[in-house]
């Protein structure tokens, strides 16, 4: 049975165009995450640009084809008539090319916003496989989702403004746990970020910057380093994540 919390995501994201994301969170990524299967997780490597046509194409894909006699595709196809009467109102608010126009592009923005997060929350990260399928298809071929396979960060105010988002191990633990009783390093074998998600969010936009963070705390996590902490190779990937934050609160201004 939905909660409100639920029912809350299913309106947000039918508003843009992504009500099937939450089909395929909630019954293929935390399933597969981290592992080839799962289409919103990113490689080692793997540009955000690149990422974003694999999660938004495989997000469909998945949720399309979810459940038997037609059931995924009933239920994207409604999903999207919704959005398309949001897009309605806004062409009666606004006239058929604006209309569109802005609730295309603001669609587009908002689903970029919640897949540069998703991008920061498991790159990198691989669950071993436990079977010698050539081609394994089944969750089952995989070892068990734990804290390992889900990047976090303790920051109090960006904990605040996200809901406690960044506490991701957790959520992958016990989904039905509500987000501000999400701890920050579940038991205590969570892998933390250096930066704070909406740092790496922004660093993500330029791909040569978030691979250089991102393969540093990648190397020291394979050694055992959980936790983490600031040092000077780290210098660029704040300075650039710190312009990026100045340039968008310019932007907004005007």
């Amino acid at each position: 049975r939905c909660s409100r919390y639920q029912y809350a995501a299913w309106t947000m994201t039918t508003l843009v165009y992504y009500g099937h994301w939450n089909l395929e969170h909630r019954y293929h990524h935390h399933k597969f995450v981290s592992t080839p299967l799962d289409p919103a997780t990113a490689l080692r490597g793997q540009s955000f640009y690149s990422y974003l046509g694999q999660t938004v194409g495989g997000t469909f894909k998945t949720a399309w084809s979810r459940g038997g006699a037609g059931r995924g595709q009933r239920r994207v196809l409604s999903y999207l008539a919704c959005s398309a009467c949001v897009t309605c109102a806004c062409v009666l608010r606004a006239g058929v090319a604006a209309g569109v126009a802005y609730h295309l592009v603001v669609s587009a923005l908002a689903i970029m916003l919640l897949e540069v997060v998703q991008y920061v929350e498991h790159y990198g990260l691989k669950r071993s496989q436990t079977s010698e399928k050539a081609n394994p298809s089944n969750a089952d071929d995989y070892e068990a989702v734990g804290n390992m396979h889900s990047w976090n960060a303790k920051n109090s105010l960006t904990d605040l403004i996200l809901f406690n988002l960044q506490h991701h191990a957790h959520h992958h633990a016990d989904p039905k746990t509500e987000y501000h009783m999400l701890d920050a390093n579940y038991k205590g074998s969570s892998p933390q970020l250096v930066l704070p998600y909406s740092s790496m969010a922004l660093l993500s936009l330029v791909p040569p910057m978030f691979f250089s963070s991102m393969d540093r705390r990648l190397k020291a996590l394979q050694s055992g380093a959980i936790e983490a902490s600031l040092s000077w190779s780290d210098t660029p990937a704040v300075l650039t994540a710190a312009g990026l934050a100045t340039l968008s609160i310019s932007l907004l201004r005007y």
